[in-house]
């Protein structure tokens, strides 16, 4: 009974760490704390692992459901220290990036933002949690209109502006980004990445 629910919890835990693409922005702040959590079960588990193992020769190998159970915990952590952000990257089945632009700040906070080639974007932010917004856009010039935002985030920019500047650095230039046309604050996020045409 005991192998069971091992075998359980071990498939249980390689779900959540292979779908935290999907959960990690829904959760927000917490997602730090949830972070940890997962580090200290896959250490459990590690620990169970030697465990099983020490069992199983002193039974020689004779049970089947902890075989099993030793094999399953062999690929769920080996897959999890080689892929800790699961097996499968998600955000690539999103699309191409044709604009990728970043900005760090202090405690290391950080925002990343994507336009993909679907006319989806896609901004993460990470400061003691992690939040994530989602939605359309469209390009006129260079004016980037956001629409059909993510439910998460009910106050996001209107919209961006592209000022291009001459490659130096990694820097591409910056997108600023505005709440509202009075906006006199606006968020800047300097581009490392430009395939827009």
């Amino acid at each position: 009974m005991k192998n069971k629910t091992l075998l359980i919890c071990t498939i249980i835990f390689f779900l959540i760490v292979n779908t935290n693409y999907y959960w990690e922005g829904i959760i927000g702040k917490l997602a730090m704390l949830f972070s940890l959590l997962l580090i200290l079960i896959f250490a459990i588990l590690c620990f169970i692992f030697f465990y099983q193992i020490f069992k199983s020769i002193k039974e020689k190998f004779t049970s089947k459901l902890r075989n099993i159970s030793i094999v399953v915990l062999i690929i769920v952590l080996g897959l999890t220290f080689y892929k800790p952000n699961g097996i499968v990257d998600f955000e690539k089945l999103d699309g191409k990036d044709l604009l990728i632009a970043e900005r760090g700040g202090v405690a290391d906070c950080s925002i990343v933002f994507k336009l993909k080639e679907n006319n989806h974007f896609f901004q993460r932010n990470v400061c003691f949690g992690i939040e994530k917004t989602t939605g359309k856009y469209s390009i006129k010039n260079d004016t980037i209109y956001f629409s059909n935002i993510s439910l998460r985030k009910k106050d996001y920019y209107k919209f961006g502006v592209i000022i291009r500047e001459k490659k130096h650095n990694k820097m591409l230039g910056e997108i600023s980004l505005y709440k509202t046309k009075t906006d006199k604050m606006p968020l800047k996020i300097f581009i490392t990445k430009n395939n827009l045409k």
